[in-house]
């Protein structure tokens, strides 16, 4: 994957605002959305909820990589965001996590 094609302007948040792994998770899809990368919310949204449902995307080191397949997208989209001050992702290392790769 080629980050300088797919993380495009618009994709990066420097200060996401939720305070829940739900909440993370919508508002980095919104960021998809508003740069017209996904028409789909709703399609894209449920398929990253259902697969952080099946196992965390909560790794080590404060990183988790929320993401999902779904057909509400065309192409590989990504986006980045950062919390600084971390929020629970059922990690493994079992750290909040506040870097995050969708």
């Amino acid at each position: 994957m080629n980050f300088k094609k797919v993380l495009t302007n618009g994709c990066i948040s420097l200060n996401l605002k939720g305070s829940t792994k739900k909440a993370i998770i919508e508002e980095m899809v919104d960021l998809l959305v508003s740069s017209g990368k996904i028409q789909d919310r709703e399609g894209a949204l449920n398929a990253v909820l259902e697969r952080e449902r099946k196992m965390s995307t909560g790794m080590q080191y404060g990183v988790a990589i929320p993401h999902g397949k779904t057909n509400a997208v065309a192409d590989l989209v990504s986006v980045l965001g950062i919390k600084k001050d971390g929020i629970d992702f059922a990690a493994q290392d079992g750290n909040p996590s506040n870097i995050f790769v969708m």
